[in-house]
């Protein structure tokens, strides 16, 4: 018997420091309905602490993205959650976090799509005429490549869309830097044309 009382209490032991190494609520949560994106402070949270499912009343969302910044959840069962209502975030570590309905604001957009735009392919081979552009989110930037000499050989824009295929057929074999503002933010990143 006191074998069993030993792994009992170690059992349980182990699950409460656990759970007490778990996630506390993101400073800010939003919902699209169908999605939920909880924002963190870049720097402060580790994705293996944050939880992989969370549940809003009876709809369950499982998380498909983790970045320094931000998770995203996705629905995976039951009704989308109203948007512009509070909703509470139960995230199975005995926390419950409740957070305004609304919409996401530029700054969080921001914090989300700087931490998860991709540029591919990088480098563009021979076979490559359109260069990707993806965010998280949709979002309205101006996109502009620069040759080395500073020129701009080429400028695009996106209107509330979440990518964007750029046609590079038009520039030489080279290096360039493709600059993406928004309203959020400004990056720089560096683009390889092998042709």
């Amino acid at each position: 018997m006191k074998k069993y009382y030993f792994l009992t209490t170690l059992f349980l032991t182990l699950f409460s420091v656990t759970n007490s190494f778990a996630e506390a609520c993101p400073d800010t949560a939003f919902t699209t309905g169908s999605a939920i994106y909880a924002v963190y402070p870049v720097g402060t949270s580790a994705c293996i602490d944050r939880p992989m499912i969370i549940t809003v009343g009876a709809s369950t969302f499982t998380r498909l993205i983790c970045e320094d910044g931000y998770s995203y959840y996705q629905l995976s069962s039951g009704a989308p959650v109203t948007p512009t209502d509070p909703f509470t975030i139960d995230t199975g570590f005995d926390t419950s976090c409740t957070y305004e309905g609304g919409t996401l604001g530029i700054e969080d957009i921001g914090i989300i799509n700087r931490r998860s735009i991709k540029i591919f392919p990088n480098p563009l081979l021979s076979t490559d005429d359109k260069l990707n552009i993806t965010f998280a989110i949709n979002t309205s930037a101006s996109i502009s490549i620069y040759d080395l000499t500073g020129k701009i050989v080429l400028k695009e824009s996106i209107n509330n869309l979440n990518s964007k295929q750029v046609n590079i057929s038009n520039l030489n074999r080279g290096i360039y830097m493709m600059k993406i503002e928004t309203q959020a933010f400004s990056l720089t990143r560096k683009v390889i044309i092998m042709k």
